[in-house]
């Protein structure tokens, strides 16, 4: 009995199994038809160094560009001059500067790992006991699926070629079928439902044209799909399967090293990109509704998975937590007492008594949509959330020892030259939290707002990244239609001019540096009548760090400081002044107190409200 290959290619993280593939394995075995998923990615992985291999998948491009070379450069084709030697010579080093960062020789990952690896995958699965193999497709795993699919053609003609995954979705999964013709299938959307019917077809000879999502070529040419799939039903999807992954991870040695994580999934879509999208998210740009489990059954769904794989850190791939969670699940997984490791992505809307949920509930680390400290660039993203609001999400994570990963984004359109030093200002007071991962230009990927709608924000010259002419040969791809990562300029941009940008980008230089070590404090602790705060941020001047400076507010200063631990207004903190018995002198005391803590650096304030910013001396590290 024929059976249906499952495959992963690099580089897709090795921390994590496929989500899509151990849906994929579960609802093939529903339907009565065997499968084999093969995690290749990590056979890659246990080739060279695993953190190496990490750091390339995280790296936009830059793992395509590495198979690329196997598959139409001077290791593959000939089609394409797109060795480094190459690339450098005709656009300069600039365009591959994030080698400068990678502990390795990208050349001799080309000529003595990839050769290796890619005979290893040929030779050591017996693709002939297949009759269809389904490449997933998301981030950087394109031309490695696209090189080994073909050698795979080649050796076994009658092998049916599925390729599916985001890196298929509209246009780019059109051009892949168009443009390589070792594809036989390409599928847009969830593959739940229609993958099943799509094997049956093909084994019973049956037309596929006319399933949904479905793009195919056959004697009589391309058959293009008109749309994506129709969406599963998601309270059927069943629990995904990742012994294979694992199992693989044990066969190569590594899941000690990598340290692996269960992904799961609450939700779908993403709540507030229904309503508003973010100008920039591509997340929801198919218009995919948002979809939920009950709290109920995903917590079923982590007490089996932790017992299946002995594995207790999960990873919610959700675009967004959802509220239900919130309410529902985090309470239960708190009383459960596991000592689960969850990371999930949120909005910073959340209340200080949701964030303490969150860690007892086994939140250790969170990716918050943060993206600028700056009312007015929030405004132009229409992220739906304020300065404040992300500030207090800073600190809240820190008070309760959650890591918080978020970008600072900039180059936004319709922002004004102001915009820079103001929040140069505010990063300034917040360098004793989390930093950024990374101070950057705004980005342009397909299905966002902007590359939808540039008139809409008067962007022009939309044009693939430069890196993926070496990646695929331009007179053979549509690179308009395949790529997903775009160039673009508008009239006004700021982000080219140095002097706003570089004090920004230097700052997060430096405050990254410093967050290492721990370096920066700024601390609060409680005293009878008094609040003693220790302080050694680098408010002005040239970056340095100094012996942390005391002070001690008594009095009023100290009952408004300790109401601001959340964003307050002036009446809320002059009922909380009243309440600790504290009766000001004259009627405006409570705001010139707020005003003067902001002044001297230890308070925020924005849109009416105010807040403390130091941390608690005996907060968690």
């Amino acid at each position: 009995m024929p059976r249906v290959a499952l495959v992963c290619m690099p580089w897709a993280s090795v921390r994590r199994g496929s989500l899509a593939l151990g849906i994929l394995k579960r609802v093939l075995r529903r339907c009565g038809l065997a499968s084999d998923t093969h995690y290749l990615n990590v056979r890659l992985a246990g080739r060279m160094h695993a953190g190496l291999y990490e750091s390339i998948s995280n790296v936009t491009l830059l793992g395509d560009w590495l198979f690329a070379q196997h598959l139409f450069g001077a290791f593959g084709s000939g089609e394409l001059a797109n060795s480094l030697a190459d690339i450098t010579r005709a656009e300069g080093r600039g365009i591959l500067a994030v080698l400068d960062q990678l502990p390795a020789d990208a050349d001799a990952i080309v000529r003595n790992i990839l050769p290796a690896f890619l005979d290893d995958c040929l030779d050591s699965i017996s693709w002939g006991e297949y009759d269809i193999a389904g490449f997933t497709s998301t981030f950087v795993q394109h031309t490695a699926s696209l090189l080994l699919a073909r050698r795979i053609k080649a050796r076994w003609p009658a092998i049916r070629i599925v390729m599916g995954g985001s890196n298929l979705a509209g246009p780019m999964g059109r051009e892949t079928l168009r443009a390589f013709p070792w594809i036989d299938i390409v599928l847009d959307g969830e593959g739940d439902e229609i993958f099943p019917r799509l094997v049956r077809r093909l084994r019973s000879g049956q037309p596929l044209h006319d399933l949904p999502g479905v793009s195919v070529r056959d004697a009589d040419g391309l058959h293009m799909a008109a749309g994506p799939a129709p969406l599963a039903a998601f309270d059927q999807v069943p629990i995904p399967d990742f012994s294979d992954f694992f199992d693989e991870l044990e066969r190569r040695g590594l899941r000690d090293r990598v340290r692996p994580r269960l992904l799961y999934e609450g939700a779908r879509g993403c709540w507030w990109g229904e309503k508003s999208p973010c100008t920039f998210c591509s997340q929801n740009g198919q218009a995919m509704p948002f979809r939920a489990k009950a709290p109920r059954r995903l917590r079923r769904e982590m007490r089996a998975q932790a017992r299946r794989h002995d594995c207790f850190d999960f990873e919610a791939v959700d675009n967004v937590l959802d509220p239900r969670q919130l309410r529902e699940l985090m309470p239960r997984l708190a009383r459960d007492r596991h000592d689960f490791k969850l990371i999930y992505d949120l909005r910073t809307t959340l209340t200080r008594r949701q964030v303490a949920l969150l860690r007892a509930a086994g939140v250790r680390s969170v990716e918050a949509g943060i993206e600028s400290l700056h009312d007015g660039v929030l405004r132009l993203m229409r992220k739906g959330t304020t300065a404040l609001q992300n500030v207090q999400m800073l600190k809240w994570c820190a008070e309760e020892g959650i890591a918080v990963t978020w970008h600072l984004l900039y180059g936004i359109p319709g922002e004004r030259p102001e915009f820079y030093p103001e929040t140069l200002a505010c990063a300034r007071r917040l360098t004793h939290l989390q930093p950024p991962l990374k101070a950057g230009r705004v980005f342009m990927q397909r299905f966002s707002p902007y590359f939808q709608n540039p008139s809409r924000w008067d962007i022009r010259h939309i044009h693939p990244q430069r890196l993926y002419r070496y990646v695929y040969p331009p007179e053979q791809v549509r690179l308009d239609e395949l790529a997903f990562h775009f160039e673009w300029d508008w009239p006004g941009r700021l982000s080219d001019e140095p002097g706003l940008v570089a004090p920004l980008q230097d700052l997060v230089a430096d405050w990254r540096a410093a967050y290492r070590d721990r370096q920066v404090c700024f601390s609060w602790r409680r005293g009878p009548g008094s609040v003693e705060l220790l302080d050694n941020r680098p408010l002005d001047g040239p970056w340095r760090i100094d012996e942390p400076r005391r002070t001690v507010l008594k009095g009023l200063p100290a009952v408004v400081w300790e109401a601001c631990a959340e964003a307050r207004t002036v009446r809320t903190v002059a009922a909380a002044a009243a309440a600790a018995g504290v009766r000001p002198d004259t009627p405006d005391a409570v705001g010139r107190a707020l005003d003067d803590l902001v002044r001297r650096d230890l308070m925020m304030a924005s849109r009416g409200k105010y807040l403390s910013l130091a941390l608690p001396w005996d907060r968690p590290l």
